[in-house]
């Protein structure tokens, strides 16, 4: 046979049937193989796995056969039920494949390997890389082999396909839009596709009709300006549930996020967004209109209660399952329709008729506007939430502290900071459930019958201005007032009688990694402020810069130095918000307690697992800042 060359199986033109001659030999060895390798097409139709293999020419004929590997292009027609598969020669090769066949993709690959795969339509060189088959061109352009760079000095280079999935969009699955397609499955599943991978849930521009969404630990989801739910049924546009399977949660839902949301309820029952048994979740910015009026029936699994409220937001803990703790409701507003309606703007409380602990504690609901609702927010169970600038106007009731109709569980420690109520038939009652309310702030003025309905126990109330009258029994301590209405207390108790204990003045907080000695942090500022209200003291704490040079990493920390020693029994809890930077913390999440007994605060992290204490490892010194708003009893 005559001698070949090593990659194409060219025949050498020395080896001619005429010696030095182009004779049939080289004519068929080389002439028809260098035409082929350079123009021609094999095509393969329909199903069936191809491997090419070199052939040689020689002087009776080219030997050219349908699987000649030497051609330039491979033609893929008909359609193929299934993935087809051709396998190439292992050495340097390029070919030119054209997939015009149908339905299914081509792998092109080299034996024992992977390959690539080639999508109908597509149009692709590929080459023999010494190891396999690689795409090195394409008709059809790949997110994931276009490189994206960020700009800015130090940033990291990705693809393209890594940046795009960063957020998913709901119109990726489907979801139209246009206010009467129900895009509850297509929304749905952009949320299920996103619940390990943390990945933001994008909702486009448009009206989504919807019956329930829900989100799961780590969600985020995020509204586009001009992006609408509108709630088709009755129930909860908005959910939080602990995994796909379930709906009711079985654990604690950490994590969530909903920002922007745009609600409108279209005056069904329910609530626009449910937080059930959430920590650590976030909703900013939420736009909740045509709430629905009346009760509604709902079972948690542990009771099916008729006696839930249609609410905006419902924050609600689970009977021995979880409890809703360190939530933060931001810059949120709804609208009820009317005075007279049975709705709440915000709801916070726990399953109807429990005796236990999974009630509303420790969430933070700050600036936010319920108008025109029977109820603007609706503290029926819970603990040391703190409210901050809350406005409620045209409400049948601005704020209820208690439900002793519904429940025997009290609501201890809450906060009312800069209460804006107007035009509400009672603007603040404080019911028989209510242990140790603070109210600083509160402003009850045009067309409100009754400022402050106070039948809780220890209730402190400070910078008081309020045009109409203020009923309550001795049990309250009342400073810094303005009353051209205010007339006598019940029970015959006067005004000056009520006035308690008043101080304000500065404090030196020393943050520390030991509860009365060890080690001292410096800083380039430190500030606090204090004000005592009866036996309630509201802290402002600023420290900036801070240096922990010379404390102990593994210590907790600790900021001492408050102006009174906090009250020792462990029932009467603090309450209050903490802002930071350059601290680091797993989730985002850090609190301060008052620890009882003491004249310190004590520094906490949320966890993924739990609550820990904040490690002086956790400061980045020299540049953390550290700011606390905290009230607690005396």
């Amino acid at each position: 046979m005559a001698a070949t060359t090593t990659l194409l199986g060219l025949v050498t033109p020395t080896q001619g049937s005429l010696s030095g001659t182009w004779g049939d030999t080289v004519n068929y060895g080389i002439t028809d193989y260098v035409d082929i390798a350079i123009a021609g097409t094999l095509s393969f139709a329909g199903d069936g796995a191809i491997t090419l293999a070199n052939t040689t020419g020689s002087a009776s004929g080219n030997a050219i056969t349908s699987t000649t590997a030497q051609y330039m292009v491979i033609r893929i027609t008909g359609t193929q039920t299934v993935t087809k598969v051709i396998t190439g020669p292992s050495y340097s090769k390029l070919y030119m494949v054209d997939h015009a066949g149908a339905t299914s993709a081509v792998t092109f690959k080299a034996a024992g390997q992977t390959g690539v795969s080639v999508a109908v339509g597509e149009k692709c060189f590929v080459y023999f890389n010494g190891t396999d088959y690689i795409k090195v061109s394409s008709s059809v352009m790949s997110s994931a082999n276009v490189t994206y760079l960020p700009a800015g000095t130090g940033a990291v280079l990705t693809t393209v396909q890594t940046k795009l999935r960063e957020t998913v969009s709901v119109k990726d699955f489907g979801a139209v839009g246009d206010g009467v397609t129900n895009d509850t499955a297509a929304i749905q599943a952009a949320v299920d596709a996103c619940f390990t991978s943390g990945q933001t849930v994008y909702v486009d521009a448009g009206t989504y009709a919807v019956t329930s969404i829900k989100v799961y630990p780590n969600t985020i989801l995020e509204f586009d300006a001009s992006a609408t739910f509108k709630q088709t049924a009755n129930g909860f546009a908005i959910r939080t549930s602990t995994s796909p399977s379930v709906t009711v949660p079985t654990t604690s839902v950490l994590y969530a996020k909903i920002f922007n949301a745009r609600i409108d309820m279209n005056s069904c029952t329910g609530a626009g967004i449910f937080l059930e048994g959430a920590q650590s979740c976030v909703v900013d910015n939420a736009v909740i209109t045509n709430v629905g009026s009346g009760t509604f029936t709902y079972n948690d699994g542990v009771t099916n209660n008729a006696n839930y409220r249609t609410s905006a937001i419902m924050i609600k803990g689970i009977t021995g399952v979880a409890g809703p703790y360190y939530n933060q409701i931001n810059h949120c507003r709804a609208n009820g329709g009317s005075g007279t309606n049975t709705n709440s703007g915000i709801w916070l409380g726990t399953t109807i008729g429990s005796t236990d602990n999974q009630r509303a504690n420790l969430n933070n609901i700050n600036q936010c506007v319920f108008t025109s609702f029977g109820e603007g927010i609706s503290m029926w169970v819970g603990s040391d939430n703190r409210f901050t600038q809350p406005e409620v106007s045209s409400c049948g009731t601005g704020i209820v502290v208690g439900n002793p109709t519904l429940y025997t569980l009290n609501s201890n420690g809450n906060s009312f900071q800069q209460v804006y109520a107007e035009s509400c038939t009672t603007g603040m009652n404080i019911t028989t459930l209510s242990l140790d309310a603070t109210i600083f702030g509160f402003a009850s003025l045009s067309g409100t019958t009754t400022g402050l309905l106070d039948n809780g126990t220890r209730t402190y109330v400070a910078e008081l201005r309020a045009t109409t009258q203020i009923t309550n029994t001795p049990r309250s301590y009342l400073g810094g007032f303005y009353l051209p209405n205010i007339g006598t207390a019940t029970s015959g108790t006067s005004v000056t009688e009520l006035m308690g204990y008043y101080d304000t003045g500065t404090f030196t907080p020393v943050l520390a990694d030991d509860q009365t000695a060890g080690n001292v942090a410096t800083f380039l500022y430190a500030y606090g402020l204090y004000t005592r209200i009866g036996n309630r003291v509201f802290v402002t704490i600023a420290l900036t810069d801070i240096t922990t040079t010379g404390m102990t990493a593994t210590n907790a920390t600790y900021i001492r130095g408050l102006p009174w020693n906090v009250n020792s029994n462990t029932l009467l809890r603090s309450a209050g918000a903490v802002s930071f930077g350059q601290i680091s913390s797993t989730t985002g999440c850090i609190s301060a307690r008052a620890i009882a007994g003491t004249n310190y605060i004590s520094m906490f992290e949320q966890t993924t697992t739990g609550q820990a204490t904040l490690l002086v490892s956790k400061y980045n010194s020299g540049a953390a800042d550290l700011y606390i708003e905290l009230s607690y009893q005396v």
